[in-house]
């Protein structure tokens, strides 16, 4: 079993078990709707054997819990969070490069390995440099930096500060894509549209709601790569995402 895969499944066994107890419902009860001995009862809910889709439903049922309120609840649960200090929040948001080497230095990488445009080798160093000095990242022997905690997600106290980094990145990324713009080759690789255009408020919805889809399985991918650490078999590319369906300017109801 993937590690991902392992660590969810023990999260769903914790929030069952966790479920169960508070009903006080014995193994013995828990055997009995699941047609189960005591010692098959006991494995499967200590994850040493595997639970299939009917027992999760037979478990969620008896615990009168919904099954995505316990997935949801075991995902939740793998994920760290902690609020920066004024001193990460602005060392973080001091510009667009300290941004975008914070965001690949998820693995571990040198100043060199980043492709960054504009930007000269030395000015990463140093921006990785700010970033180590207020604890976001730390450097190792070998020369690269890594993040000092992978699983950690940093929240920020003021997203207007956040904003125009990230607006600078979306900036650059589109700078980008305009430079290849010709290269067929190139373009039929990547996914870059951006539209100004009208649409009706069912429209919208419709939109938005297929938005949502897809923020979904982005939002479920990158809760793999948190809970993995970023640990891959497979290259991990530094991707900018930016989803987004908003009137241009100030159009309230």
């Amino acid at each position: 079993m993937a590690k991902y895969e392992q660590v969810i499944t023990d999260s769903v066994l914790r929030e069952l078990k966790r479920a169960l107890s508070e009903l006080k419902i014995s193994q013995a009860q828990i055997g009995d709707g699941l047609g189960l001995k005591q010692s098959a009862v006991s494995l499967l809910l200590s994850g040493k054997t595997s639970m299939n889709i009917e027992q999760f439903l037979l478990l969620c049922g008896m615990a009168r819990v919904r099954p995505g309120q316990v997935l949801q609840k075991s995902e939740e649960s793998l994920l760290k969070s902690s609020l920066m200090t004024p001193e990460m929040e602005g060392t973080l948001y001091r510009s667009a490069l300290h941004l975008v080497c914070y965001a690949a230095c998820v693995i571990e990488v040198r100043a060199e390995d980043l492709k960054l445009g504009a930007y000269k080798i030395q000015e990463a160093c140093i921006a990785m440099q700010d970033l180590v000095s207020v604890g976001l990242l730390k450097e190792l022997k070998n020369g690269a930096f890594v993040q000092v905690d992978p699983r950690m997600a940093r929240s920020f106290s003021d997203r207007r500060r956040s904003t125009a980094p990230h607006l600078e990145v979306i900036g650059h990324s589109m700078k980008n894509f305009d430079l290849h713009h010709e290269d067929m080759a190139w373009k039929s690789t990547k996914f870059n549209y951006y539209f100004l255009d009208r649409f009706s408020r069912i429209q919208a919805k419709e939109i938005e709601t297929a938005m949502w889809k897809v923020f979904d399985v982005i939002n479920r991918i990158r809760q793999e790569n948190v809970v993995n650490g970023y640990q891959s078999s497979e290259k991990l590319q530094l991707m900018n995402v930016h989803i987004m369906l908003s009137p241009p300017f100030d159009e309230r109801d």
